[in-house]
C-alpha cells in the first residue's frame, strides 16, 4: 500500500472532520510562538521573584520566565491530547493500513503524513497572526507599563524556537498513538479491568481516605495562621494540592463501589464521573495545582510592574489551554465507552435516561474541579483584602475568569459527549 498517497486522499476527504483539530493545533501553535517571543523580550523579563515569608521565607518563585515556559508547555499537552483524540478516530483508517498487510512503521508514517498535512498550512497562519496579535499586546502592555513603544521588535529566534520545539511534540505524540490506536479493550478485559478496581478499593483503609480530608483542612489551617506576606500561601497550597490528588485518587473511587448496593441512573452517572476524573487526572491536577498556586503568586505581585502584565496574561491563558486539554482527554476517553452506553440502551435505558446521566456526570465532574481548589483561592484571597493588597473587585475577576472558563468547558464537553453517545446508540430515533 502507498501509505502517502492514502493518507492524502483520507486526509482531503475527511478534511471538514479535522477542522477542529486544526483550530487546536493552529491556537496551541499560535500561544506557543506568542509566549516563546513574550519570554525572549528583555523588556517584560526581569529578576523577579515570588518570595515566601514567614517560616517559608528562604522560599522563592521566579516568574517571568517560568510562566511564558509553563503556557508553552501546556501547549504542548493540548497538542498531544488533541492528537490522542483525533486519531482515536481514525481507526478504520488505521486497521485498513493492517489487514492489507502493513507494519507498524507504515502506521507511523500515516500519522506522520496526516499531522504534517495539516501543520503545512497551519504554520504560517500561525505565524501570520502571532505577528499581528503580538504588536498589539504589545502595545497594550507597553502603554500600560510605561514603556515607549518604540522600543516594541519581535524576536527572529521566536519562530524558530516554535518550529523546533514542533519535533519533539510530533516524537511524543507518534510513541504515544502507536500504542494508543492500536490497543483495543475487549469485553473480557473492561471485566477484568473492572474487578480489579473493585478488588484494589477494598484493600483501601478508611483511615487512609481520612488522612487526605485531615490534609485538605490542615492547608486551611497553614493559610490561617500563616503570617501574611508576598507569596507566603505556596506552601500550604502545595499541601492541599496533594490533599486534592488523594481525595480525586482513593475517596472518590470508593464512594462508587458504596453507592453500588442500588442501581438507578445517579449511580451508573456516579460511576462514569468517577471513571472520568481518573482517566482525565493530569490535565486536571495541573489545573487544581497552577490555580491554587498561581493565584497567591499574582495577587502578591505590584499593580505596576513586568511581573504583573506577564503573570495576568499568562493566568489567563493557562486557564482556558487547560480547560481545553479536559475538553479532548474527556471527549478522548468517552469514544472508549461507547459500547457501555449501547449495552445500557439495550436492557432499556431510553435517551432520555442517558442525557439525563451524561448531565449528572457532568455537573459532577465539572463541581469537583471548581470547588476543590475555590476553597484555598477563597481564603487566600480574603486575607489579601483584608490586608489591603488587592481589592474585592480584582479578586472577583481573577475567579470569575476561572468559573466562565470552567462554565464554557462544561458546555462544550456535555453538547459533544451528547452527541458522540446518542449518535452512536441512535439516540434520536430511541425515546426522545
Amino acid at each position: 500500500m502507498n501509505v502517502f498517497k492514502f493518507s492524502f486522499k483520507t486526509f482531503k476527504r475527511t478534511r471538514k472532520e479535522s477542522i477542529s483539530y486544526s483550530l487546536v493545533l493552529l491556537f496551541s501553535i499560535l500561544v506557543s510562538f506568542l509566549f516563546i517571543d513574550i519570554g525572549n523580550n528583555y523588556d517584560l523579563i526581569g529578576n523577579d521573584r515570588a518570595v515566601g515569608g514567614g517560616i517559608w521565607e528562604e522560599f522563592s518563585v521566579p516568574l517571568s520566565l517560568t510562566l511564558p515556559f509553563i503556557v508553552v508547555i501546556i501547549c504542548w499537552l493540548m497538542m498531544i491530547y488533541a492528537s490522542m483524540y483525533y486519531f482515536n478516530k481514525k481507526t478504520n483508517e488505521i486497521s485498513m493500513i493492517l489487514i492489507s498487510g502493513g507494519s507498524v512503521m507504515e502506521v507511523v508514517k500515516y500519522m506522520l503524513y496526516q499531522i504534517c498535512f495539516n501543520l503545512i498550512y497551519i504554520i504560517p497562519i500561525a505565524f501570520l497572526l502571532g505577528t499581528v496579535l503580538l504588536k498589539y499586546i504589545y502595545i497594550l502592555m507597553y502603554n500600560y507599563l510605561n514603556i515607549p513603544q518604540s522600543m516594541i521588535h519581535i524576536d527572529f529566534s521566536s519562530y524558530i524556537m516554535t518550529l523546533y520545539s514542533l519535533i519533539p511534540i510530533i516524537a511524543c505524540v507518534v510513541v504515544a498513538l502507536i500504542g494508543f490506536c492500536l490497543y483495543k479493550h475487549t469485553i473480557q478485559e473492561l471485566i477484568c479491568r473492572s474487578n480489579q478496581n473493585i478488588v484494589r478499593e477494598r484493600k483501601h483503609k478508611i483511615r487512609f481516605h481520612i488522612f487526605f480530608i485531615i490534609l485538605y483542612f490542615f492547608g486551611l489551617l497553614m493559610i490561617v495562621i500563616q503570617e501574611h506576606s508576598v507569596g507566603a500561601y505556596i506552601v500550604p497550597c502545595i499541601v492541599g494540592v496533594i490533599s486534592m490528588i488523594g481525595i480525586i485518587r482513593k475517596i472518590i473511587p470508593s464512594l462508587t463501589s458504596k453507592l453500588n448496593t442500588k442501581v438507578s441512573t445517579f449511580v451508573i452517572a456516579f460511576a462514569n464521573y468517577s471513571n472520568s476524573i481518573q482517566e482525565s487526572i493530569l490535565p486536571i491536577l495541573l489545573l487544581l495545582t497552577l490555580v491554587s498556586v498561581l493565584v497567591p503568586i499574582f495577587i502578591s505581585q505590584n499593580k505596576i510592574s513586568n511581573e504583573y502584565a506577564t503573570c495576568f496574561l499568562s493566568y489567563i491563558m493557562i486557564i482556558i489551554l487547560l480547560c481545553m486539554s479536559i475538553i479532548f482527554e474527556f471527549l478522548n476517553n468517552i469514544i472508549n465507552r461507547k459500547e457501555e452506553f449501547k449495552s445500557l440502551n439495550r436492557i432499556g435505558y431510553i435517551s432520555l435516561l442517558i442525557k439525563k446521566m451524561i448531565l449528572q456526570e457532568m455537573v459532577l465532574f465539572y463541581t469537583t474541579i471548581l470547588i476543590l481548589p475555590f476553597v484555598y483561592i477563597l481564603a487566600i484571597g480574603l486575607k489579601f483584602i483584608l490586608n489591603g493588597d488587592i481589592t474585592f473587585l480584582e479578586f472577583l475577576f481573577l475567579n470569575l475568569v476561572h468559573i466562565f472558563s470552567l462554565f464554557f468547558s462544561f458546555l462544550i464537553t456535555h453538547y459533544f459527549y451528547k452527541k458522540i453517545i446518542l449518535n452512536y446508540i441512535g439516540g434520536n430515533n430511541n425515546g426522545n
